[in-house]
């Protein structure tokens, strides 16, 4: 079972829940952004949230290229993204979607968190990279209900 959106929003808001600034550009991030209330960087922000809709297997996102964060969160609404050969983009650190999450690891994508009653399998299955399972592998955390 895939997650919906509301929920791939409030994990991406755990990316950002402790840090001092962040920065999003897409609805999806900004949704995850404006939940935890975390003042927008100017400057250097902690974490940089995106929306992503195509990804390389090295983990380079279709989004402008953006400095100044030092951690890059991909936010997708549909787990095929990673289809692309494109080099050319910001390079995210971690890809958070419908059946998990994923990291950008120096030995490639490697899936650390999946939904609830998907397999690592059924996430490599979604995707024309290669994925890893991490030695961590465990369900997506989930953010506590709003108030």
């Amino acid at each position: 079972m895939s997650l919906s959106q509301e929920e791939i929003i409030r994990r991406a808001a755990l990316e950002v829940a402790d840090a001092s600034t962040a920065t999003s550009h897409g609805p999806l991030a900004t949704a995850a952004r404006r939940l935890t209330q975390t003042p927008e960087g100017n400057g250097v922000a902690e974490v940089l949230l995106v929306d992503v809709t195509r990804l390389s297997s090295a983990g380079v996102a279709d989004v402008p290229v953006v400095t100044g964060a030092k951690r890059v969160v991909g936010i997708t609404l549909a787990f095929d993204a990673c289809t692309t050969d494109e080099e050319h983009g910001v390079r995210l650190d971690r890809l958070i979607g419908p059946f998990g999450v994923v990291d950008v690891t120096s030995e490639g994508l490697v899936i650390v968190e999946v939904a609830l009653g998907v397999s690592a399998r059924d996430l490599q299955e979604q995707s024309t990279a290669e994925l890893l399972a991490g030695p961590s592998l465990g369900p997506v955390r989930r953010a506590p209900d709003p108030a």
